[in-house]
């Protein structure tokens, strides 16, 4: 089975990519006293994972999330 990735007029494969990456991640969060929080984060790619050809490129991701706690 193969996965394939449609950019543009480009397919893309599983083995045109690396299969790690190392990132840094920064983020932020505020849970307040009625349980409910938000959060965002981002992760900045430090190494290249393209396996194919000599275009440099990095997985940059940003993050948001809402959370719910109920109970204590």
């Amino acid at each position: 089975e193969e996965i394939e990735l449609l950019v543009g007029d480009a397919y893309f494969q599983k083995n045109d990519f690396k299969s790690t990456d190392v990132a840094v991640g920064v983020g932020l969060g505020y849970k307040g006293l009625s349980g409910f929080g938000v959060d965002a984060r981002y992760n900045l790619g430090l190494t290249n994972i393209n396996n194919m050809g000599s275009a440099n490129i990095k997985n940059n991701v940003l993050q948001v999330g809402v959370q719910l706690q109920f109970g204590r």
